[in-house]
């Protein structure tokens, strides 16, 4: 079987004998004039069982000097390494949709480690769970690892997301303040516009959206049939309420909530995206029933807020994609590690950087965005 669009063709090290169904160590032997593999990066070897077609995806989580597993310092176990790596899943190459399967025997000692090349990484982490390549990518950003396939290259991997996702689910968005939420969901609304030709209503309490291309800025007020007549022109419509309070804020937008919902399920209006700025702040029985019942009635819905615990978890629990980012707030993580399992890498997050989890991705992954996503 010929592997060369799958992995580099020489080995960079050799599993050891502490190998099990989640996790094994390997001892660090890169081939010469190749940089040797680090922390976070991927790797591949042949399935137990299956052997070459079927090849177990790894992520190294440790790297140590040799001397401080095994003590000692002999001459020849001078710059070697012992990596620690965690088992993601195999992946079946003569199949062409490429699930990660669960590896229920352990890799045998002495398997050969390899380094999979940037194309067929960037390939297996940009599907879904189902192992279906995207129906809509766009690329946001990279992930957090690199590919040790080429020297010089960078072996930075692009990440996608699916379009289609965020308008056949519900998402949130959340991160504390200037860490780039409403930067990001302003490019996400551009794309899925310009991508899917959808409605999107913004509730845009600062006005911070009037540059997005091709929309609309209007004042909330209770003029619910102005509204309607406006979403019925295909725009983006930007709901800006800078001069309202906060209650006043609050009970229009509820009642604006309401009227969608009711179109919607009367058919006047086409399906839409809408994005909620501080969600938090509309939590209660209105938002709770909108986004209950409007993802089968064609509205998918954006939360963008601060403090996720202040939703609540039935409110989290309906939405299908996550977006993560720094967090400190010790309530706000207590609450988050229900979606990503540990959240204690969040109050380390930079300015743009992002947990992505969801119902169609295979577990939750660390990226960078970039300053905009091409459509």
């Amino acid at each position: 079987m010929d592997l060369s669009s799958v992995r580099i063709r020489e080995h960079f090290g050799l599993v050891s004998n502490d190998t099990h169904t989640d996790k094994f160590s390997f001892l660090v032997s890169p081939p010469k004039n190749r940089p040797s593999v680090e922390k976070n990066d991927y790797v591949l070897l042949d399935h137990p069982l299956f052997g070459e077609t079927c090849q177990v995806l790894a992520e190294i989580t440790d790297i140590a000097a040799y001397e401080e597993i095994a003590g000692g310092s002999s001459s020849d176990r001078l710059g070697k390494m012992l990596a620690t790596a965690e088992i993601i899943g195999y992946i079946n190459l003569n199949n062409e949709a490429k699930p990660l399967h669960k590896v229920l025997v352990p890799p045998n000692p002495g398997c050969r480690i390899y380094v999979p090349t940037q194309k067929f990484l960037e390939d297996i982490l940009n599907r879904n769970i189902k192992g279906d390549v995207f129906k809509r990518p766009i690329e946001i950003g990279i992930f957090d690892t690199t590919s040790a396939e080429q020297i010089g290259d960078g072996g930075n991997i692009k990440c996608f997301i699916d379009l289609q996702d965020f308008t056949s689910k519900h998402t949130i968005v959340t991160a504390m303040a200037e860490v780039g939420k409403t930067s990001l969901v302003k490019q996400l609304v551009e794309a899925i516009s310009k991508n899917l030709q959808i409605q999107a209503l913004i509730f845009d309490n600062y006005n911070e959206y009037s540059s997005l291309h091709q929309s609309k800025t209007t004042e909330l007020n209770r003029n619910q049939e102005a509204l309607m007549k406006e979403i019925k022109n295909g725009q983006i419509i930007n709901v800006t309420s800078q001069a309202m309070t906060t209650e006043e804020r609050k009970t229009t937008c509820e009642e604006t909530l309401k009227l969608l919902l009711k179109q919607r399920l009367e058919e006047k209006i086409k399906p839409i995206l809408l994005v909620i700025e501080e969600a938090e702040n509309l939590k209660g029985a209105i938002l709770n029933q909108v986004i209950a019942e409007g993802r089968k009635a064609g509205i998918s819905i954006i939360l963008i807020t601060t403090h996720p615990s202040e939703l609540g978890g039935k409110i989290l629990s309906q939405t299908g994609n996550q977006i993560i980012g720094k967090t400190i707030d010790n309530q706000d993580i207590d609450f988050l590690k229900n979606i990503i399992g540990s959240a204690n890498s969040l109050p380390m997050l930079m300015a743009n950087e992002w947990i992505i989890n969801g119902i169609n991705a295979n577990r939750p992954m660390k990226i960078r965005t970039k300053t905009d996503i091409n459509g």
